[in-house]
């Protein structure tokens, strides 16, 4: 299977602890976590210990999959963003395996996330996660707003939109004394590029390049945010895309599985996201390392490649 053996090619080439399919294996995440509390935005977050200044930051997983559903930019439909709208409005992906097993792995290893923050709350106050789905098939969701609440700026500076994210300025319009666009709201968006040095480079690319049926690794974290009632939800917050295989060669069979079912019955995605320690709190915006660098994987599109040949 295609998508088994990307998957099973990024998590060779890239240490494991970055990868959510290994998140309760041997050097994985789980024996890293911790829950830091934020005021604001109010929510926890899943942290862990930066080894160099003992600080915290935001736990980063690698997630692959095919592209089954998305809202991305750029933004080009000219409309108006009534305020109200403005809170809510993100940029959103949904990705599935096709019933592969390693996706089934990290749905599994989403379930224990939820634990580790469950932990941290009272009896009964942290809400069900359950996967979507994409037909019969699970898939997972993620996303990550447009705009933040500028009450809710923790001493982060705002920052302006990419002319690739909106180049008609429609974002930038609905910006007001209300609503700012942050670091923590930025998406960043990557296509895996071998060299003649038979080494793996990311460049950034517009994101008007992915589209549905292709195989992706996004980078995700992991926050729980309060509802009503005090009860808590996990969320998937989307950080980075990265288009791994947009070859139709490659993709063709589940482009053409995940097109032809998504002509017939767009309403058969189904999004069913129905329903310790004390955390840590944090008195500033955490951080967090999203991206690549330049070294860190060898030989991937060769291995790829040879198996496409096989």
């Amino acid at each position: 299977d295609l998508l088994e053996a990307v998957i099973g090619v990024r998590m060779t080439n890239s240490p494991k602890v970055v990868q959510l399919a290994y998140f309760n294996m041997e050097n994985g995440m789980s024996d890293f976590c911790l829950v830091e509390e934020v005021e604001k935005p109010r929510c926890l977050k899943l942290t862990k210990t930066n080894v160099n200044d003992n600080s915290q930051e935001e736990v980063v997983l690698c997630i692959q999959g095919i592209v089954c559903n998305s809202s991305l930019p750029p933004v080009k439909r000219l409309f108006k963003i009534e305020p109200k709208q403005r809170r809510y409005i993100k940029q959103s992906l949904a990705l599935t395996g096709l019933g592969a097993m390693k996706i089934s792995t990290m749905i599994e290893n989403i379930h224990d996330i939820r634990h580790v923050f469950e932990r941290s709350l009272p009896h009964n106050a942290m809400e069900e996660w359950v996967p979507s789905y994409y037909e019969t098939f699970e898939a997972l969701d993620m996303g990550n707003r447009y705009f933040t609440d500028r009450r809710d700026i923790n001493g982060d500076a705002p920052i302006s939109f990419s002319s690739e994210i909106d180049p008609h300025n429609i974002l930038t319009n609905a910006l007001s004394n209300e609503f700012v666009h942050l670091q923590e709201n930025k998406v960043e968006y990557y296509e895996a590029q071998q060299g003649t040095d038979n080494v793996l480079r990311y460049y950034e690319i517009n994101p008007m390049k992915i589209r549905t049926g292709d195989i992706v690794e996004v980078q995700v974290s992991f926050v729980a945010i309060l509802l009503k009632q005090q009860k808590y939800k996990v969320l998937v917050v989307l950080r980075a895309i990265t288009l791994l295989d947009c070859s139709p060669l490659r993709v063709s069979r589940c482009s053409a599985k995940v097109g032809n079912a998504n002509r017939k019955q767009n309403a058969s995605i189904v999004r069913r996201m129905s329903r310790g320690a004390e955390p840590r709190r944090a008195s500033q915006s955490l951080k967090r390392k999203v991206g690549y660098e330049e070294d860190e994987v060898h030989n991937t599109r060769e291995k790829l490649n040879k198996m496409h040949l096989d």
